[in-house]
């Protein structure tokens, strides 16, 4: 609320565990953090199996400063619902904070990206994510995109761009089938959606995607274009 005194000016440091957090609408599990004020800011030093690094917290969430994470491991998972309690409702990116996020271990919904780095930046009509970089062992991602309050609605743009020199173990990092070996892939994608990032976003997608694998076979797959479409699920 309103006010001339701030939190920080009554609570020193706090050191908690927590069995189950839920932070921006993911869901954490056994964390262990130390809450300590700052001049304008809080800093929160995390530890634990979805959790491992620092985050700070500007005291104006929704102002210039950004929401900074500095992780060693970072793990998102979707909170699951509660029972009982009415549908979440959709975000309005114009309220929320700019992050900028780095993390050595990045996994999101089970799928593993490795090294991260991001930075979003606020926009009157919401989000801008003017960098996005991924690096493991087997692939690399990279792009940009924005989440903004159009005439129509809230609607999602994401530009991406994918390669890989081991197309089986990058898609077993991301949770698929490594039913094709390639010793070199890539791939482009430019699509759009209404609403915000959500984990039923495939089924609305529009845009463009092109791919192109080099020096590959299917597993286990008899010849023939029907089941190679069928493998694929394109």
């Amino acid at each position: 609320g309103t006010g001339s005194r701030r939190l920080s000016d009554w609570l020193g440091p706090v050191d908690v565990h927590l069995d189950r957090a839920r932070v921006l609408g993911f869901e954490f599990l056994d964390v262990t953090a130390r809450l300590e004020p700052l001049a304008d800011a809080w800093r929160v030093t995390a530890s634990g199996p979805m959790a491992e690094g620092t985050v700070t917290i500007p005291a104006d969430l929704p102002g210039s400063q950004p929401l900074r994470l500095d992780m060693r491991k970072l793990v998102l998972q979707a909170a699951p619902a509660v029972p009982g309690t009415p549908p979440r409702e959709d975000s309005d990116p114009r309220e929320l904070p700019a992050i900028e996020a780095r993390a050595g271990e990045f996994t999101w919904q089970g799928r593993r990206f490795g090294r991260l780095d991001a930075r979003l930046e606020r926009v009157p009509q919401g989000l801008r994510l003017t960098h996005l970089a991924t690096e493991s062992k087997d692939f690399t991602l990279n792009g940009r995109g924005s989440w903004l309050v159009e005439s129509g609605g809230p609607r999602t743009r994401l530009s991406l761009e994918f390669a890989s020199n081991d197309l089986a173990g990058a898609s077993r990092a991301l949770g698929y089938r490594d039913a094709v070996d390639a010793d070199r892939a890539r791939a482009s994608a430019d699509v759009n959606w209404g609403g915000g990032p959500a984990e039923d976003v495939l089924g609305r997608l529009d845009g463009t995607v092109h791919l192109e694998l080099e020096r590959g076979q299917l597993r286990e797959v008899e010849p023939g274009a029907g089941r190679m479409l069928g493998l694929l699920s394109v």
